[in-house]
């Protein structure tokens, strides 16, 4: 098997808070895939065939990475509130103010409830994979619903059949606030891991292994030689942290003591924040 390191992220998929955003996100998607009205949870679950279709990502994505989509939490409970401000709209016969006909603004409720229904099963988890076709380009959008202005081409997109929970992926990786989180070093092997045990991966997933166009196998034997050259680069601390201080950490602390991280910190029986690590150093 021929193995090619990639760089991921994770994108967090929502929902629009209000009708007007969702009438944006239909008007993005109009006539992708021959329907009138789609979402971008419809966009992921039917891929259309052939195409490539852009959504946003980091800059420093490129051909043949790899962009896992997380569905969040809040998703549904934004789903609840457009369908409570369509049914009160609908009621009260506000189709000037919400640009729709009383027969859209029927089939407006029923793509709501549609939706609410896929949701059910892929909130709060990474529910599909998706292979970038191209450079990432800075690309202007009326249309848009979420703040960002940098698009990546996807070919494809894989549903896994069963998608894996925040309580499986969370001891390894934190989706951030943030639409994007990157995924970097053994977070991406055991995010791989967990998928596998549940899933048929595609073959994109199956053939890649963790690297980037600065960091490529980077691994405990290597480190120093990659990540300590004067001319190395990290692009944010997530990067930091996987190819440098994880590695840096298990070096210099004492034998057989551990490496705590992101260790929630308390005086006085008042949490005071979240330190990223704690190592024990010549016994202290």
């Amino acid at each position: 098997m021929m193995y090619k390191s990639v760089q991921s992220a994770v994108t967090s998929v929502s929902f629009p808070r209000t009708m007007e955003d969702l009438r944006k996100m239909g008007t993005k998607w109009l006539g992708l895939v021959g329907q009138d009205w789609i979402t971008d949870l419809d966009v992921l679950l039917q891929f259309p065939s052939g195409h490539t279709v852009p959504w946003i990502a980091p800059k420093w994505l490129t051909a043949g990475d790899l962009l896992f989509f997380y569905h969040t939490k809040s998703a549904r409970g934004l789903i609840g509130s457009v369908t409570v401000e369509a049914l009160a709209a609908r009621r009260e016969g506000q189709t000037h103010a919400t640009r729709y006909t009383q027969e859209e603004m029927g089939t407006l409720v029923t793509i709501l409830e549609r939706v609410d229904r896929l949701s059910q099963a892929w909130t709060g988890t990474i529910f599909a994979v998706g292979e970038v076709a191209g450079r990432p380009e800075r690309a202007f959008d009326e249309n848009k619903h979420f703040k960002g202005t940098i698009y990546a081409p996807l070919s494809s997109v894989v549903v896994f059949e069963k998608p894996v929970s925040s309580d499986e992926f969370k001891p390894f990786l934190r989706i951030g606030q943030n639409t994007i989180t990157p995924i970097y070093g053994s977070q991406f092997s055991e995010l791989k891991q967990l998928l596998s045990r549940q899933n048929r991966i595609p073959a994109v997933l199956q053939n890649a292994v963790p690297g980037d166009l600065s960091f490529r196998d980077v691994n405990k034997n290597n480190w120093v030689e990659i990540s300590c050259r004067p001319e190395a680069r990290f692009i944010n601390e997530a990067q930091l942290r996987a190819y440098l201080l994880d590695y840096l950490l298990h070096e210099i602390k004492d034998t057989r003591s551990p490496v705590y991280a992101e260790c929630s910190c308390y005086r006085n029986d008042a949490r005071t924040g979240i330190a990223d690590y704690f190592i024990r150093l010549n016994g202290s």
